[in-house]
C-alpha cells in the first residue's frame, strides 16, 4: 500500500505516520503499552477505562490487518494510542446514531397483544402510552384489548393504523428521536426514568426482560401527575433493544459491529470482518 491512511472496518480511516505495509511482527500488540499504563499512577478510573477500551481497539485493528502506527517512543505511545482511538470513535458514534433509535419502555402485558396485532408493530406514541397507562389505572377491570383500544381511540383519535409498518422497522422519520447524547442515563449504565419524557416521542411495548448487563428494564412510574418512562435504545435493523449505555459501549467504545442478541450487522458494518 502507498496510501498514508489505512481503511477501517467502518469504512472510515485511521491516520498513520507511515504508508508502508505492516510486517507480522508489527501487527502483534505492543508489549510495553501495559507498562506505560502502569506508570500512569495518577490517572483516574475513567481514563483507565478509556485506555483499556483503546487497547481493545488496537488489538482488534491489528487482528484485522489494519496498521496502527504508535511510533517508536514508548513514553508517548499511550498518548498516541488514545488520540487514534478518539479519532476512530467519531465515525463510530455517527454510525451508532444512524442505526439506532431511543424509545421509552413499557412492559407488554397480555391485554396489549390485540392492540399490537391491530397496529402491526410494537411501538406507540408517547401520548398513546400515557393514555393506556391512565386507562389501566382508572379502569382496573378493563383488561380486554378491545376495551383498551376503544378507550384509546376515544381519547387520542386514530391509533396510527395508517402508519406503515416499515416506519417502525427502522426508517428514519420524525417519529424517532435522534439525539442520543441528551438521553438520561445512570452511572451503572441502566436506563433511567425521565420525568419530563423530553428525549422520547415513542414507547415500545417490550418484553419484561433483562438487558445483557443482567439489569432489568424499568417499568413506567407515575409522578407529578404523569407517567415517566425509562429509556431504551433499539437497533433498527433487527429490533432488539438495550440500555443506552450498554449498547453504546458494545457498538461504539468496543467497536462491535453486530447486535449482541442476534449478531445481525447494521448496514454500515455489513462489509466489516
Amino acid at each position: 500500500m502507498t496510501n498514508s491512511a489505512h481503511e477501517s472496518t467502518t469504512g472510515e480511516f485511521f491516520p498513520s505516520d507511515s504508508g508502508r505495509v505492516a510486517s507480522s511482527a508489527e501487527r502483534s500488540p505492543h508489549p510495553d503499552l501495559a507498562a506505560a499504563g502502569a506508570c500512569q499512577s495518577a490517572v483516574d478510573e475513567e481514563s483507565e477505562k478509556e485506555f483499556v477500551a483503546a487497547q481493545s481497539w488496537l488489538v482488534k485493528s491489528l487482528k484485522e490487518g489494519i496498521f496502527v502506527d504508535l511510533g517508536i517512543d514508548a513514553v508517548h505511545r499511550r498518548a498516541r494510542l488514545l488520540t487514534l482511538y478518539r479519532q476512530a470513535l467519531v465515525p463510530a458514534r455517527a454510525a451508532f446514531d444512524r442505526n439506532t433509535i431511543n424509545l421509552g419502555y413499557m412492559p407488554c402485558e397480555k391485554r396489549h397483544q390485540s392492540l399490537i396485532k391491530s397496529l402491526g408493530h410494537d411501538t406507540i406514541s408517547l401520548r398513546q402510552a400515557q393514555i393506556l397507562l391512565s386507562t389501566a389505572a382508572d379502569q382496573p377491570d378493563a383488561t380486554s384489548s378491545s376495551e383498551l383500544v376503544a378507550s384509546h381511540q376515544a381519547a387520542a383519535g386514530e391509533l396510527g393504523r395508517t402508519r406503515r409498518k416499515s416506519e417502525f422497522k427502522g426508517k428514519q422519520t420524525e417519529a424517532y428521536p435522534t439525539n442520543h447524547d441528551k438521553a438520561t442515563k445512570s452511572r451503572d449504565g441502566s436506563s433511567t426514568s425521565n420525568p419530563s419524557n423530553k428525549n422520547i416521542s415513542h414507547v415500545i411495548l417490550g418484553k419484561q426482560d433483562t438487558c445483557f448487563c443482567m439489569s432489568r428494564f424499568e417499568p413506567p412510574r407515575h409522578e407529578e401527575n404523569m407517567w415517566s418512562f425509562s429509556e431504551v435504545t433499539k437497533i433498527k435493523e433487527c429490533g432488539h433493544y438495550f440500555h443506552l449505555e450498554c449498547i453504546r459501549h458494545w457498538m461504539v467504545n468496543y467497536f462491535n459491529y453486530s447486535c449482541p442478541s442476534c449478531r445481525t450487522k447494521s448496514p454500515d458494518y455489513r462489509d466489516a470482518k
